[in-house]
């Protein structure tokens, strides 16, 4: 009877969960833009022929062929329209709403099930994936699935089920055709099984897993092509120690509130329930298989390739919070507070702190053409327009917005160095700049186009994107992205800034054609000029901000190995390091010209206060050469740079 008084209030709380989860996945839908990955999908569904697919669309990425077959010959029915593209994934994330619930009841109680569905349908992880089409919402999907079939088929009734044991087998199938990182955990927590699942069907488990292979040999030779090019080391660096921290910090949304309220009441819950809380199998299950998953991919990426992304956690994170949730569960007063607090605090955070629907409906590409296009549209100053990443996606927003490649338009795709670019603003004739500078643009960049085009007129920051109006009229300057600078004096060395060491006054000499003095590096110099900077963090930086150098110099012969660096010290210990070569920006010899160096203040320690940077010269090949001037300064970055899996810094 108390199951049965119980029936109503379950079944409403699961039904309201569910439309909820499916109106944070389904905001204004038709206005959700296409992510980088994902135009890098679509511009590899046009093939004529599968072979031609497999070929050019799949052996490039690191995926498995089944969502990029299933994107080309869905999109070929229905169109390649955003929303029409990522409507299957909406639909299958709802879904997995449904199945967290299934897996928390199944394997827990009702209870853990409601509060397992509340934080899936309510945190932008989960909501993340399901409006983005990629593999890992589908793979989400079918990894519950197999999750699922397999407890029933292992645990449940007197014999073997032939639909759970088909179930298992063709999630675990589909599994494997959808992400390789899936199909890793899904072998780790079959791995898992065989310790815990009763003996007389370990037999039969091990034989859908032959059949699982059989069904993957169609695969598998993709696969071992894919695996020798050597995966995806070139743009996902090797995890850090405190990886497993900041998963948890970002699936409670960076929050203090939310993670301090769920923190507190697991606390309480643990303390007041002790005595009461008996962990089944399915607890150790969920914990080993979670585990398992992370501590395998931490040790791949460190060992062989880097493979651990936040994202590869997303087929096991819902049995760590099952786990979690359990604990939760264990108090009627407790879970209804943090039913609560999940979907109150989940809501809040999802969009007033991670501002997810102004992050993700904001995309870079789209907002920097149409920020362009008005710019154009408003002022009738010559204008040079540099967009500096890859072509085919800016060429498909110019085409939507109808804005005309010219010849003042220039899509640099990625290619253009900071050199390359000062010699391009050194010869325009341009009185404004427009710089649509990206999260793969080269670090100094904006040190030479705010150099050579110094003030700032409008300014507007983007999840992985930024827009900028520079003009070269420094007197009407409405804004400078600069915190802190300063120059080195030659005229006057002993009143120099207190930043500046290194300085041997027997190194000086007087320009007697130029009327200027300058700083000689002797042949026996290998670093000069260092420009240091203690305690950076008492300028109240966010990580994602920069430090600027700049250099005049003018060289005798062609350089060699000539290089600007930084160094980041936490008390003696180095912890980063950063150069920059200048033979690249050398153009004739006795010529001055500037050379430019900047610094990613991204992956220092969050606690800036005992961070000190050294700015210098390294010249290990010991060319000859004069500095006539050097600057230095504080840039404020994008907050918002990584504002999708990092913080957004206020």
């Amino acid at each position: 009877m108390k199951t049965k008084r119980n029936l109503p209030f379950e079944k409403l709380f699961l039904v309201l969960l569910i439309l909820w989860g499916a109106a944070l996945r389904l905001y204004n839908f038709f206005s959700i833009p296409f992510t980088h990955d994902e135009f890098s999908a679509l511009f590899r569904t046009h093939f004529q022929s599968f072979s031609e697919l497999i070929e050019k669309g799949v052996l490039v990425d690191f995926h498995p062929a089944g969502i990029q077959v299933f994107l080309t010959y869905y999109g070929r029915l229905f169109g390649f329209e955003e929303w029409v593209l990522k409507l299957p994934f909406a639909l299958v994330g709802i879904a997995c709403i449904y199945l967290c619930y299934k897996i928390g009841k199944e394997w827990f109680n009702a209870h853990t099930g409601l509060l397992l569905a509340a934080f899936v349908a309510n945190t932008q992880f989960f909501i993340f994936h399901s409006q983005t089409a990629r593999p890992y919402i589908a793979g989400l999907f079918f990894g519950l699935l197999a999750f699922l079939y397999c407890k029933r088929m292992l645990y449940d009734g007197e014999k073997v089920s032939l639909k759970n044991m088909t179930g298992w087998i063709l999630a675990v199938t589909f599994s494997a055709y959808v992400h390789y990182y899936l199909l890793l955990s899904l072998l780790l927590f079959a791995i898992v099984q065989l310790i815990f699942a009763p003996s007389r069907r370990r037999p039969i488990f091990i034989l859908s897993g032959l059949i699982i292979f059989a069904l993957y040999l169609p695969h598998l030779a993709l696969f071992l092509k894919q695996l020798s090019k050597g995966g995806i080391e070139s743009w996902l660096g090797k995890p850090q120690p405190n990886f497993l921290i900041h998963f948890g910090e970002y699936l409670f949304h960076y929050s203090s509130y939310f993670l301090s309220v769920i923190g507190i009441l697991l606390v309480v819950t643990v303390v007041l329930t002790f005595s009461k809380i008996r962990l089944n199998r399915f607890w150790w299950i969920s914990i080993s298989s979670f585990f398992a998953s992370f501590f395998v991919g931490y040790w791949y990426s460190l060992q062989v390739s880097a493979i651990l992304q936040f994202s590869g956690l997303l087929f096991t994170a819902p049995l760590l919070l099952a786990a979690i949730f359990n604990l939760l569960s264990q108090s009627r007063v407790l879970f209804a507070i943090s039913l609560v607090s999940i979907v109150g605090l989940g809501n809040y955070s999802l969009i007033k702190e991670r501002e997810h629907y102004r992050t993700l409906y904001e995309s870079p590409y789209e907002q920097i053409v149409k920020e362009t296009k008005t710019q154009l549209d408003h002022n009738s100053l010559e204008t040079l327009i540099i967009l500096d990443n890859r072509s085919d996606i800016l060429t498909y927003y110019l085409d939507k917005y109808e804005l005309e490649n010219n010849d003042q338009l220039l899509l640099t795709d990625n290619n253009w160095s900071p050199a390359k670019l000062d010699h391009l603003l050194q010869q325009t004739e341009a009185k404004q700049l427009i710089v649509g500078h990206f999260v793969s643009s080269p670090f100094s960049w904006m040190n030479v186009a705010l150099h050579r085009f110094p003030t700032i007129t409008h300014h507007k920051n983007y999840y992985h994107g930024e827009f900028y109006v520079l003009t070269k009229d420094v007197a009407n300057s409405s804004k400078t992205s600069s915190t802190w600078n300063t120059s080195l004096s030659l005229s006057k060395p002993k009143e120099n800034d207190p930043y500046w060491g290194n300085l041997d006054n027997q190194s000086i000499g007087y320009d007697s054609i130029l009327g200027e003095p300058y700083f000689q590096f002797k042949a026996s110099s290998v670093y000069g000029l260092k420009m240091e900077l203690q305690d950076i963090g008492s300028f109240q930086l966010h990580p994602n901000s920069f430090i600027d150098v700049k250099a005049e110099i003018i060289w005798n012969t062609k350089p060699s190995e000539t290089y600007m660096a930084t160094a980041a010290y936490m008390g003696d210990s180095l912890i980063k390091w950063h150069t920059s070569p200048l033979s690249k920006f050398y153009k004739h010899p006795n010529e001055k010209q500037w050379v430019y160096h900047s610094f990613p203040l991204n992956g220092l320690p969050e606690d800036l206060e005992n961070v000190k940077l050294h700015s210098f010269f390294y010249n290990p090949s010991r060319n000859d050469f004069r500095v006539y001037g050097l600057e230095a300064n504080l840039r404020t970055g994008n907050p918002r740079l990584y504002g999708l899996y990092k913080p957004i810094f206020k």
